[in-house]
């Protein structure tokens, strides 16, 4: 694409209803259509990362591959999907950067559908999604150095209301855990469907006694739930385990450390949350202290 092309286009691209970008240089903002300039609205427009996303360094600081640098590199349209989050939750985006000869890209960024990234079953975030998102905005956490926390979830004797009342039940428990999650949680915390009844949070700016906290309101908030199924009313209760802050480790051992303190929060009779707390050790994972 030549430059000439792109100003005879530019009528159309300015009637897209997604985001289109003429973005040059150092990711200076040359033209922007109106979807993106509406976007946009009250913010920094002058480079593209802050236009589209409100950031304050580009998406590749974020932890996002950036289409822009790839289709300048290559020297052909590149294409990525970004994962970001905001006050309204988690957008995701198909953000692809056509080259143009000697002028940068232009750069579209296609909004999908909300429903492409959750479970449909409990409307949290499926896990198909879920390692890029948590694993953004754990490490971006590190470099603002706020603390952040992980909460692991597994629903007690989920079984025996499958085996009790057949899997339609347990579909059914599953939907109401998921509506007690979303209602307890705030809308810039990430829940996560991961796995049959299992559930991760991770609580992006909250320290480890907020994050003991929380999982004390989810096991209440769960405690009291009752589900009408045919002529039954069913209960269900939850085990969490808690990761906090200090210190900030792999996202891996992170998860690995909840995934323990949940262990021991089922072995000690379920219905409960404890967390993890580190111990004075090179392997942080192996000695965590459960409280």
């Amino acid at each position: 694409m030549h430059p000439e092309q792109v100003q005879l286009a530019m009528p159309f691209l300015d009637s897209l209803p997604y985001p289109a970008m003429w973005i040059v240089g150092d990711h200076d903002v040359r033209w922007a259509n109106a979807a993106a300039r509406a976007r946009a609205a009250g913010r920094d427009q002058s480079k593209c990362y802050r236009l589209a996303y409100g950031y304050d360094s580009p998406c590749v600081a974020q932890g996002e591959v950036c289409p822009k640098l790839e289709a300048e590199r290559c020297g052909h349209a590149s294409s990525a999907m970004h994962t970001h989050l905001d006050a309204q939750g988690i957008g995701l985006f198909r953000v692809t950067a056509i080259p143009v000869s000697d002028a940068g890209v232009i750069e579209f960024h296609i909004p999908l559908p909300v429903d492409c990234t959750l479970d449909s079953l409990t409307g949290l975030l499926s896990r198909r999604f879920a390692p890029e998102v948590l694993s953004r905005n754990y490490e971006l956490m590190g470099r603002l150095h706020q603390p952040v926390s992980l909460l692991m979830l597994d629903l007690d004797h989920f079984k025996n209301v499958n085996d009790t009342h057949g899997h339609e039940a347990g579909d059914a428990v599953l939907a109401a855990v998921g509506r007690a999650v979303l209602a307890t949680v705030r809308k810039t915390d990430i829940a996560v469907r991961w796995g049959g009844e299992e559930f991760l949070i991770l609580l992006p700016g909250v320290d480890r006694t907020s994050a003991a906290a929380q999982a004390q309101r989810l096991n209440a908030a769960i405690r009291t739930l009752r589900i009408p199924y045919k002529d039954a009313v069913l209960r269900i209760t939850v085990s969490i385990g808690v990761w906090g802050d200090e210190p900030l480790i792999p996202l891996n051992e992170a998860i690995e450390c909840s995934d323990a303190a949940l262990y021991h929060a089922k072995a000690a009779g379920r219905n409960r949350s404890l967390v993890a707390v580190p111990m004075n050790s090179p392997s942080p994972v192996k000695l965590w202290r459960i409280n």
